[in-house]
């Protein structure tokens, strides 16, 4: 950006003339103008982003404070870590895919396999790496009733043991 220079003064003599004088007078004002508007705008500009009525709730009543509660909310709900979403996710799957399992529509050993998927396709965690452990062994398990190497009661019993050391080492 090019420097603003005052024009040099008016000339005495034979070139000066009253239009090159008003030139030089107008050049030098415009000079001094721009001059003082730049700190006027820097001032202008500091007042404009350090507003004391921001910063000051009361004065915009409690609409102001909800509104700024439901903006936080809604921050701390984005910012949450796509590992806590995506467990999130699985395990409102797997309630429904296990009441599904318990209800006889979906096979033992069919549920555990997509977990295992599901698992395996989350961000790496060691909650991941706990459920995927036990995932393995209940589908184990579930392979052995479904070939009927254990009983109904042998199967329950034994998930229900893998499923409650699960929750104990999530604690």
């Amino acid at each position: 950006m090019g420097m603003l220079h005052a024009k040099s003064p008016p000339k005495k003599g034979a070139n000066a003339t009253p239009a090159r004088n008003l030139l030089a007078k107008r050049g030098a004002r415009e000079y001094h103008l721009a001059l003082h508007a730049v700190p006027a705008a820097l001032h202008n500009h500091r007042r404009n982003t350090v507003n004391p009525r921001f910063l000051n709730l009361d004065r915009k009543g409690p609409g102001a404070i909800a509104a700024l509660a439901a903006s936080l909310a809604v921050l701390a709900v984005a910012c949450s870590s796509p590992r806590e979403n995506s467990l999130d996710e699985f395990a409102r799957w797997h309630d429904s895919a296990k009441a599904q399992a318990q209800a006889g529509a979906l096979m033992w050993s069919e549920f555990y396999k997509q977990s295992f998927d599901r698992l395996t396709a989350l961000p790496p965690s060691i909650q991941q790496d706990t459920r995927l452990e036990n995932t393995v062994l209940l589908l184990s398990t579930a392979r052995k009733y479904e070939a009927s190497e254990i009983t109904a009661l042998q199967f329950n019993a034994e998930r229900e043991s893998i499923e409650t050391q699960l929750q104990a080492r999530l604690r």
